[in-house]
């Protein structure tokens, strides 16, 4: 559903993410639009405007990437993505994970999300530092708090963390590319699911991305959260297809 140029902002707007998460690139013989993250999230990625000719150079040099790196890989426009998908799964990269990319357009929407005084905005070190290790444990995975509190300096980014009975027990975080706000890291540890803080957590944070003023929401979900963001009116875009190398 939706425009190519809907999609392009959504990819921008994550990648944008990743990129201010610290990058760097390949040597020069890569494609120039190659991006590496310098530590997690580890993702290895061309932009959303790479021509078919570079991801087909990335196909010929997957072995160069990161052992750890991942690779997303969505519909780009000027094709090639069955010759990176081939010799992604020839040199031993699997699906690690898909990803529905969802968009809401707020123009017209009649919809208003109640702010949660359980839910609170982030602004200081510790509370980044709190807020790192609860999304590491809704996640399954260590997140890097050299990378989170970096962010805390990014412009238009923002950390939010529920409460339930004065404990911290949701993460999310919003980041604002143009006309487009993006909601990312949404996460719930095991022993807090079920008692409606991802719903409190949700409205308090559509309340906050209805106040700034963008023209849409951008989010990627996964299969288990997918529904609870259709339910909120978000509508599907493309599948982003993440890739890792098997450990060997």
């Amino acid at each position: 559903m939706g425009s190519n140029a809907t999609y392009a902002a959504n990819i921008d707007n994550l990648t944008r993410l990743w990129k201010a998460m610290g990058v760097t690139t390949l040597p020069p013989e890569a494609p120039a639009t190659l991006n590496i993250s310098e530590s997690w999230p580890h993702r290895c990625w061309l932009d959303w405007s790479a021509r078919a000719d570079e991801l087909v150079h990335l196909a010929n040099t997957v072995t160069a990437l990161p052992q750890r790196g991942i690779v997303p890989v969505w519909p780009w426009p000027d094709g090639g993505v069955e010759a990176l998908q081939s010799a992604l799964a020839h040199h031993g990269f699997t699906e690690r994970s898909a990803l529905t990319a969802m968009v809401l357009p707020l123009d017209g929407v009649d919809a208003e999300w109640p702010q949660d005084e359980a839910t609170e905005l982030i602004t200081t070190s510790d509370g980044i530092h709190t807020w790192t290790e609860l999304c590491s444990q809704a996640f399954g995975y260590a997140i890097d708090e050299t990378v989170t509190q970096r962010l805390g300096g990014v412009a238009d980014l923002d950390f939010f963390l529920a409460r339930v009975d004065g404990v911290a027990a949701a993460t999310a975080l919003t980041y604002k590319t143009g006309d487009t706000i993006g909601i990312h890291q949404v996460g719930v540890p095991k022993e807090f699911r079920g008692q409606g803080v991802a719903k409190r957590l949700m409205d308090h944070v559509m309340a906050h991305c209805r106040a700034s003023g963008c023209r849409q929401v951008t989010l990627q979900a996964s299969k288990a959260g997918a529904g609870i963001y259709r339910k909120i009116g978000f509508e599907d875009q493309f599948t982003i297809r993440n890739y890792q190398r098997v450990a060997g």
